[in-house]
């Protein structure tokens, strides 16, 4: 199960725990908000006897970062990208255009940022990770490599955001994401407290804590990164269609 880290107080325009909302799937129990991002908060939730993530979009405004089309048609958009890349990543079950939410599949286990708080994660973590990077960059593509954004189950590691952007190597995972995933303190503090302060040396640009980390960064870059693509390939699990299990991808 995801740990929810402390939230801002929910604003009365996004959904309640406790609530009900009427979709065309049938109506979402709104159980506990698990996350905030640019785009939108995320809840575990229940449809019927069925757990799963709802994501209700908000408007509120990211210092570093705008949206050039609807939220929810750009990660629809960007769900069927990624499973064409073959990385892992939830199933999209609904999308509510007029409400401006998406209903995913849960999927269970910890987050990246849960991992990384207690100590770094496995080497065939960080292999499975460079090995979504290396896909994102064949398709020309980053996502957002913010640990909170990953979940791993049984030893796969799933992106459960659907974000994706023009690859620009300032946002890759080398000079970007890989020093949260080396942050152990950081994370330990974030879901302490909420604070990114041990996170970011410039949080109004998103920009990551990144001196302390430069030894852990540099040898996974060696072992994962472009000099190492064969051994996070040959750790990184096959593709397994969401829904049917079976290795093809869509």
């Amino acid at each position: 199960m995801y740990q929810s880290y402390p939230l801002p107080e929910l604003p009365q325009t996004v959904p309640q725990p406790g609530s009900i909302v009427t979709t065309a799937l049938g109506d979402v129990r709104i159980i506990r908000a698990i996350g905030r991002g640019k785009s939108g908060y995320s809840y575990e939730a229940a449809l019927g006897q069925r757990r799963v993530v709802f994501k209700q979009m908000h408007d509120e405004p990211c210092t570093y970062y705008s949206f050039e089309d609807s939220k929810t048609r750009l990660e629809e958009k960007d769900y069927f990208r990624l499973r064409d890349m073959g990385i892992h990543v939830p199933r999209l079950l609904h999308v509510g255009h007029e409400g401006s939410f998406l209903i995913k599949e849960y999927i269970s286990g910890p987050t990246a940022a849960e991992v990384i708080a207690s100590e770094l994660p496995d080497r065939e973590i960080i292999a499975q990770l460079f090995d979504i990077a290396r896909k994102c960059r064949t398709f020309g593509k980053n996502i957002d490599y913010f640990p909170t954004n990953f979940v791993i189950e049984n030893g796969c590691l799933y992106y459960v955001d659907y974000e994706t952007n023009t690859f620009d190597p300032r946002w890759s995972l080398e000079h970007w994401g890989a020093y949260f995933w080396a942050n152990c303190a950081g994370w330990h503090n974030f879901l302490q407290t909420g604070s990114s302060s041990l996170l970011h040396s410039d949080p109004d640009n998103g920009i990551p804590l990144k001196e302390p980390f430069e030894p852990i960064v540099r040898q996974w870059i060696s072992d994962f990164g472009e000099t190492g693509e064969q051994q996070a390939a040959a750790a990184a699990p096959p593709f397994l269609d969401p829904v049917t299990k079976s290795g093809e991808a869509p």
